[in-house]
């Protein structure tokens, strides 16, 4: 699938540093083709042309990049989010571009326990009075907090691309841990596991258990 050079909600965000987190453009060529994970019903996504890529790093290591898989994936959880939306991880903002553009949404909480990466990039997301950010470990706010949560986004680990072996765990664990907490009615949303409808029926297909046994033969 083709890339537009607008696929990105961040790719206005101009190169800058706060102590350890900094922002950075690089450039991706026509010719990069991402594996797109069925995400959207696509087997890969390349570059319509030349384009920038958004990267954030912590302390020189890259933590967040708006790659079209990871942002199409996000949109899709921001475009089914409703009522009181929990965010764990602020990142780029990424989401918090998308989750601005439903109406559906009452309330958008993030939690970060970077202050580095707050401090980076809160100037840079949507004025939208439904935003709040707060300063903590994910963990210790799911423990204390008394509200009722209707949305969950999590995307505090990494299943590919390098991610240990915690990470992993944490991912299989965010789920059932946050539906225990907030209840069943809750929408949990992880990205590395869940996909919008249309890629989660794509991932059935013959198609794309070829084209993903080829890619890790």
């Amino acid at each position: 699938m083709l890339v537009p050079l607008d696929w990105s909600p961040v790719h206005h965000y101009a190169p800058a540093r706060q102590r350890r987190a900094e922002i950075r453009r690089e450039r991706v060529s026509s010719r990069s083709t991402y594996w797109a994970e069925g995400v959207r019903g696509a087997l890969t996504y390349r570059y319509a042309a030349p384009a920038t890529m958004t990267v954030l790093t912590i302390g020189g290591k890259v933590w967040m990049t708006d790659e079209p898989p990871y942002t199409y994936s996000l949109a899709s959880f921001a475009e089914r989010a409703r009522g009181d939306v929990l965010v764990a991880g602020l990142g780029l903002g990424i989401v918090l571009h998308q989750l601005s553009a439903n109406p559906a949404v009452e309330r958008i909480t993030v939690v970060e326990h970077e202050r580095d990466v707050l401090d980076l990039v809160s100037p840079r997301l949507p004025r939208d009075s439904r935003i709040k950010l707060v300063e903590q470990d994910f963990d210790l706010f799911v423990f204390r907090d008394r509200e009722q949560r209707d949305t969950v986004i999590w995307d505090l680990g990494v299943w590919s691309n390098g991610g240990s072996l915690k990470d992993r765990l944490l991912l299989l664990a965010a789920a059932p841990v946050l539906r225990e907490k907030y209840g069943p009615s809750t929408q949990v949303f992880t990205h590395g596991l869940d996909r919008d409808p249309v890629g989660e029926a794509f991932v059935q297909t013959d198609e794309f258990k070829r084209a993903r046994s080829r890619l890790w033969r």
